[in-house]
């Protein structure tokens, strides 16, 4: 499958860290498309809808309603997401020197991991 088809879900309500991970998404010039919810619940109508696996989920930790950890054992309660093993990786704050660094890292792993949903 093209990477240009497979998305990166991130689920975040904050405009500057949105800002921020497109930035360092593009820097490292992963060739995914990118796509953006502003809550849990948005994601999750998303993913229960969707045929397409996404490359992988972050998703922000603190929301109003339901939060990351609550979206997470959702997917992992959901018969077909659970069967898609879809990578996720839940955050709580981004705006940090690290993020680039920790968040290329993850991209390279999870190139050449063996994980069973690849």
């Amino acid at each position: 499958m093209d990477t240009l088809t497979i998305p990166i879900i991130f689920i975040e309500d904050d405009q500057d860290d949105k800002e921020i991970m497109t930035e360092i998404v593009n820097d490292l010039q992963i060739d995914h498309p990118l796509l953006f919810f502003d809550s849990t619940e948005q994601a999750m109508d998303f993913l229960a809808g969707s045929p397409e696996k996404p490359f992988i989920i972050f998703c922000d930790t603190n929301f109003p309603r339901k939060n990351g950890l609550a979206l997470k054992k959702a997917i992992d309660q959901h018969p077909v997401l659970k069967g898609k093993s879809i990578p996720f990786i839940l955050y709580s704050s981004i705006a940090s020197n690290e993020t680039r660094t920790i968040m290329k890292t993850i991209f390279d792993y999870w190139v050449v991991c063996k994980h069973p949903s690849k």
